[in-house]
């Protein structure tokens, strides 16, 4: 558990949250645990959209303004 401190990871297990906020507090009886990969600094940069958009669909500035509007 040492090597892993202070990485992400995705953990299964009894979560108990605070009341107020549903922050987790602790996980007990782990089922199962994965560490993630580390990311590079800046690498959501290299994100590109999952579908190229049709010359003829709206932008997503457009989109979202239309959405914001109504």
């Amino acid at each position: 558990m040492r090597e892993i401190w202070g990485k992400r990871a995705i953990v299964e297990g009894e979560i108990s949250r605070e009341k107020e906020t549903g922050r987790p507090l602790a996980i007990r009886h782990i089922v199962d645990m994965k560490v993630l990969a580390e990311l590079q600094r800046g690498s959501y940069l290299k994100a590109r959209a999952i579908a190229p958009r049709k010359p003829s669909a709206p932008l997503a500035e457009e989109i979202i303004r239309q959405l914001r509007d109504a």
